[in-house]
C-alpha cells in the first residue's frame, strides 16, 4: 500500500514539476463532439500536433513507462481519449496518417488541439512581434537540443498555445494550421518563444505616418525618428493623448495627431467581403414611406445571415456585434451607434433617410477598395448643419450628410503602395478607420 502511494506521489510530482501548457493543448480539450461511445472512441479526421521534442508515447493509457517518442511538430490522428487512473491527466491514443498502426498513448499536454490561434478577451486572434532575432524552441521547457530555428526581427506570428509556468508561446507563421502535406507557409508549429522576447499585439489597429518622418518617444521621453512612407505601425493601446505602438522591435509612444498620422484597422479579405455583403441590401432606393420598416428589416436580416442570430432590439448594435467577434468595428460608427429600437421607433424619418444614405455612400468606399487596392480612396464627409430642417438626435448629428469624393489617384509611387497585403498566403487589408460604416 505504501509503495502505491509513494509511486502515485512521485508520478504527481513529475507531472507538476514539468511545464504543462494547458492553453491550446489537448489536456483540457473536450472531445465529446467527436466521441462515439463511453469508452472514449473518437471519429474525426482532424489531427493533432506534437508540442515538444521527444514527447513520450505510452503502450497503454495507464502505463508509467514510455515505449517510444515522437518529434516536435509531427501530425497525428487521435483515436481514443482516456484519463490516467492515478494522475487524472487526459491521454490521447494516436496513429500516423496513412497507416493503420496505432502508435500508443500520449499526454494531452504534449499535443496541440487547435487549428486557429488563441483568442484575446475581445475575441481577436492573439499575435506577437519578435523584438530581435531569437531562437524558437522545440519544447516548452529546456534548451534547443540543436533543433532551434531563428525568428526574424519584428515579424508577425500567431499564438496557438501558451505555457504560463515557463512563460513561452507556441507561435506560427500562419493564421491557420493545415493538415499534411504542409504548405510553403510553414504550417507546422514553428516553436516556443519566451514572453520577454516578444511584443503582444492584441488589437486590430495600426497607424500610417502621413509625413516622411515621424517622432516617437520612449517611456524616458527620448525621441526616436521613424521614417514614413509605405509602412503600417501596429497600435498596442491608446492612452489619453498617445498611441502605444510597436516599431523597430520596441515599444514607443506617438502623440495622437490626425494631421500627422492616419489611424487604420487591420482586417482579412473575408471580413471586407462580409461588410460588403451586409451593406449590399441597401443599394436600391427605398420608398420614403416604407423606408424605416424596410431598413430595419434588411439590417436585421443581413446581420442574421452573417452571424446566425438576430441582434436584440434594445441593445446598441456596436456593443452586440463586438461580442459576436465577427467584424472589425470602428469606435465611432455612425451606423452601429443605434439599437434597432432607436432606428425603428425613436428617431425621426429624416434621420432614418440620412442613415440610409450613409450606408449607401460608405459601401461605395469599400467597393472601390475591393475593386482596385492600389488606388487611393479619398473623400471629405459633409455633416448636417444647424440650418437643416430635420430635428436630428445627438447621434444623428454624427452621420455625414454626404461624401465628397476626390479624383482617383495611385496610393503611392508604385504598386507596393496598396490597401491589401499578403500575409503567409492570406490576404489582409490595412484600411483607414473612416472606411468602416
Amino acid at each position: 500500500m505504501w509503495q502505491f502511494f509513494i509511486g502515485l506521489s512521485l508520478l504527481f510530482i513529475s507531472i507538476v514539476g514539468y511545464a504543462i501548457p494547458t492553453v491550446g493543448s489537448c489536456l483540457l480539450h473536450n472531445f465529446k463532439r467527436v466521441m462515439t461511445d463511453k469508452n472514449g472512441t473518437l471519429d474525426t479526421n482532424q489531427g493533432v500536433w506534437v508540442l515538444r521534442h521527444d514527447a513520450p508515447v505510452y503502450p497503454t493509457f495507464d502505463a508509467s513507462h514510455s515505449s517510444s517518442i515522437q518529434a516536435f511538430g509531427e501530425y497525428l490522428l487521435p483515436l481514443k481519449v482516456a484519463k490516467h487512473p492515478y494522475s487524472g491527466v487526459q491521454r490521447v491514443q494516436v496513429r500516423k496518417l496513412g497507416t493503420e498502426t496505432v502508435l500508443g498513448w500520449m499526454e494531452g499536454y504534449d499535443l496541440l488541439c487547435r487549428i486557429k490561434p488563441l483568442e484575446s478577451d475581445k475575441g481577436l486572434a492573439r499575435k506577437v512581434f519578435v523584438k530581435t532575432p531569437r531562437l524558437v524552441y522545440s519544447a516548452y521547457k529546456g534548451s534547443c537540443n540543436g533543433n532551434c530555428e531563428q525568428l526574424a526581427r519584428f515579424e508577425l506570428y500567431f499564438i496557438f498555445a501558451e505555457d504560463r509556468l515557463y512563460q513561452r508561446y507556441l507561435i506560427l507563421k500562419a493564421h491557420r494550421l493545415k493538415d499534411k502535406p504542409f504548405s510553403s507557409f510553414a504550417s507546422k508549429p514553428m516553436g516556443w518563444v519566451k514572453y520577454d522576447h516578444t511584443i503582444p499585439w492584441n488589437t486590430i489597429l495600426g497607424l500610417r505616418p502621413k509625413a516622411d518622418k515621424l517622432l516617437a518617444y520612449t517611456e524616458e521621453n527620448a525621441s526616436v525618428e521613424i521614417v514614413g512612407g509605405n509602412i503600417h505601425i501596429p497600435i498596442l493601446d491608446i492612452k489619453q493623448n498617445y498611441y502605444q505602438v510597436a516599431a523597430q522591435g520596441e515599444v514607443f509612444y506617438i502623440p495622437i495627431d490626425a494631421e500627422k498620422v492616419q489611424e487604420e484597422v487591420w482586417m482579412t479579405a473575408n471580413q471586407l467581403a462580409d461588410w460588403l455583403a451586409l451593406l449590399k441590401a441597401f443599394e436600391k432606393a427605398l420608398p420614403l414611406q416604407k423606408q424605416r420598416t424596410a431598413f430595419v428589416y434588411r439590417l436585421r436580416k443581413q446581420i442574421q445571415d452573417l452571424i446566425g442570430s438576430y441582434p436584440p432590439s434594445n441593445i446598441v448594435l456596436s456593443e452586440w456585434l463586438a461580442k459576436q467577434r465577427v467584424l472589425p468595428i470602428r469606435q465611432d460608427s455612425p451606423l452601429l451607434q443605434y439599437s434597432l429600437d432607436e432606428i425603428g421607433r425613436k428617431i425621426e424619418d429624416c434621420e432614418v433617410s440620412l442613415l440610409v444614405n450613409w450606408v449607401t455612400e460608405i459601401r461605395k468606399v469599400l467597393q472601390n477598395v475591393s475593386s482596385d487596392s492600389t488606388q487611393k480612396v479619398a473623400f471629405r464627409p459633409k455633416y448636417p448643419t444647424t440650418s437643416i430642417s430635420c430635428p436630428l438626435s445627438e447621434k444623428g448629428k454624427k452621420i455625414p450628410e454626404s461624401l465628397e469624393f476626390e479624383p482617383s489617384a495611385p496610393l503611392g509611387s508604385d504598386d507596393n503602395y496598396r490597401y491589401d497585403h499578403s500575409l503567409y498566403g492570406k490576404t489582409v487589408y490595412w484600411l483607414p478607420v473612416e472606411f468602416l460604416p
